[in-house]
């Protein structure tokens, strides 16, 4: 990030990373472009399985990255399935 400086167009995904590269390498907040997050719902889409109206829905868009917490998802979903 130090030389994010020297860069012509900096980008950052997403938000919080944009005022990361704005802090660390005093590049004015202007010059940097933010790249939303987004699914290509062309490649995914909901299967057509019929859901029970009364089970929960969880749905998690995210890499598989053990600082995001998907262990502790997997967790809640086991406990409230029991309640």
């Amino acid at each position: 990030m130090v030389f994010c400086g020297y860069a012509s167009y900096p980008r950052a995904v997403p938000m919080f990373s944009k005022e990361n590269l704005c802090v660390r390498s005093l590049v004015s907040p202007v010059k940097i472009a933010v790249i939303p997050n987004a699914v290509d719902t062309a490649l995914f889409t909901p299967a057509d399985v019929p859901l029970r109206p009364a089970a929960p829905v969880m749905v998690v868009v995210s890499r598989l990255y053990p600082r995001k917490g998907i262990d502790l998802l997997t967790e809640v979903a086991e406990l409230s399935l029991e309640a």
